[in-house]
């Protein structure tokens, strides 16, 4: 879970149109951003700069979480700060936290999946709304109401970025059509 230092927003439309149409998986051209990163504005923190109440709540959520980077990334009209780590068993995540009411709060947790490790309910949920795409990066988002929000980033021949998302709450899925906002 690499993310690279941005300063350009480009607008995303969680649209079935012209990617549910592609009879091939499209090529990714040579670059060193990773697939999705593009999609909003983002800045790298260095981890001093990271606030403290950011690492408190992290810590209160697990202890054993050590920080390797984090950036701040403007989106919906509100600041979040992202946090990469290692949790205690190894494993990279991202923790997503927000203001509310002057707090910092994890407003969701993420981790990168493979097609294969995706629930078979929000695959067919994704297919079914985008038919014959490949998506070229999967994020597992949980958030703090239960939901699991399913990140599927695509890239097109000319190297556009786009994303789709499918909520799992409940054991139903559901296709959003709009992206999902905190």
């Amino acid at each position: 879970m690499r993310f690279t230092t941005i300063g350009t927003i480009v607008f995303v439309v969680l649209a079935v149109s012209a990617c549910g149409k592609t009879t091939e998986a499209p090529q990714i051209p040579e670059t060193k951003q990773e697939v999705g990163s593009s999609l909003h504005q983002k800045y790298k923190l260095e981890l001093d700069e990271i606030p403290s109440k950011v690492l408190e709540a992290i810590r209160n959520k697990r202890a054993g979480f050590t920080v390797q980077e984090a950036e701040k990334e403007l989106k919906h009209g509100k600041t979040y700060i992202d946090v990469e780590g290692i949790d205690d068993q190894g494993n990279e995540i991202e923790f997503d936290l927000l203001q509310v009411d002057g707090q910092w709060e994890i407003v969701e947790v993420q981790r990168d999946l493979t097609l294969e490790q995706c629930p078979a309910g929000v695959i067919t949920t994704f297919k079914k709304h985008v038919p014959e795409v490949l998506p070229k990066r999967i994020i597992e988002s949980e958030q703090t109401n239960g939901a699991i929000i399913y990140e599927f980033y695509v890239v097109d021949k000319q190297g556009q970025e786009a994303k789709y998302e499918v909520k799992l709450e409940n054991g139903e899925t559901e296709f959003l059509t709009s992206e999902w906002q905190h």
